[in-house]
């Protein structure tokens, strides 16, 4: 993912953002860097719960989805071992533009 300074993921749907609502939009990228750098072995449940909070803190009017999955599966995990590689993936609507975006949560 290519992200400008702010970490925004670069994409075609930030120009129907306007200008606070692309600094609100680094919230769902922010929620992201709070999963992995609070990953820990065990139920990831209150660590996500803690993401979307953060997601609505930032001002999105809905969270389509927020997951931690097997980065290549992309099965869900719920409980995690502390070995099998995670990705974060997020959807949430910034008005009525939905954006996305992902981060490797580990390694």
């Amino acid at each position: 993912t290519f992200r400008d300074a702010s970490g925004l993921a670069l994409s075609s749907r930030n120009l129907r953002l306007t200008e606070p609502q692309k600094k609100a939009a680094t919230g769902l990228y922010r929620s992201l860097d709070f999963l992995k750098e609070n990953l820990a072995p065990g139920d990831l449940l209150p660590l996500l719960t803690r993401a979307k909070t953060l997601i609505t803190e930032a001002g999105f009017s809905a969270i389509d989805y927020l997951s931690v999955t097997h980065k290549l599966t992309l099965e869900e995990i719920r409980v995690w071992d502390g070995n099998t590689p995670l990705i974060a993936l997020g959807a949430a609507f910034m008005g009525e533009v939905r954006l996305i975006d992902n981060l490797i949560l580990y390694p």
